[in-house]
């Protein structure tokens, strides 16, 4: 069984940069397969994310819910977000064993981009992400390999362009 090894972020981003590299050194078809290859990879990865759902503490569960609902119920939103809030919102209505990654990740983000005013509402933050802290490393895993693989498609498509733009007589397809 192979061990899995962590990479540290230096490390990620001198892969991620060598990568980059490599592509200016394949040609148009070789660049259209990796893209494919990527595509089917990124499909993989949207469906084990789609099925994903982390456990759920019960401790302090209904306070910290109660805090969510409450950050909720003071945002203004537009029509075609109504029906979307209001799912959110009954979600954090009872107790619940697990969330799926999706529904936790709108959640966080939409909680990150309010404004929060005086010390209570602080307290209450900490305590949300005290209690989201024992996933949070799973979920910022997740959320890694989505960037990840959005910025090989947006690296490798980039490369693909360059063959597109350029006059066909100005292409030179090397290969090293």
């Amino acid at each position: 069984m192979k061990e899995k090894v962590e990479l540290t972020r230096e490390e990620k981003i001198k892969q991620f940069s060598d990568f980059k590299k490599s592509l200016t050194s394949m040609s148009k078809e070789e660049l259209e397969k990796l893209l494919a290859e990527i595509t089917e990879d990124s499909k993989k990865l949207d469906k084990e994310v789609s099925e994903t759902k982390f456990e759920l503490p019960e401790k302090d569960q209904e306070k910290v819910f109660g805090y969510i609902k409450t950050f909720l119920n003071t945002q203004k939103v537009k029509w075609q977000f109504v029906y979307n809030m209001i799912s959110i919102y009954e979600f954090f209505d009872s107790k619940q064993k697990t969330i799926e990654y999706a529904l936790l990740d709108t959640v966080l983000r939409m909680l990150g981009q309010f404004e929060y005013t005086g010390i209570e509402e602080w307290k209450n933050v900490k305590a949300i992400n005290e209690y989201f802290s024992p996933i949070a490393v799973q979920y910022a895993e997740i959320g890694e390999r989505i960037y990840l693989y959005a910025d090989k498609y947006a690296a490798v498509d980039g490369q693909l362009q360059l063959f597109n733009a350029a006059p066909a007589e100005e292409v030179v397809e090397s290969k090293e």
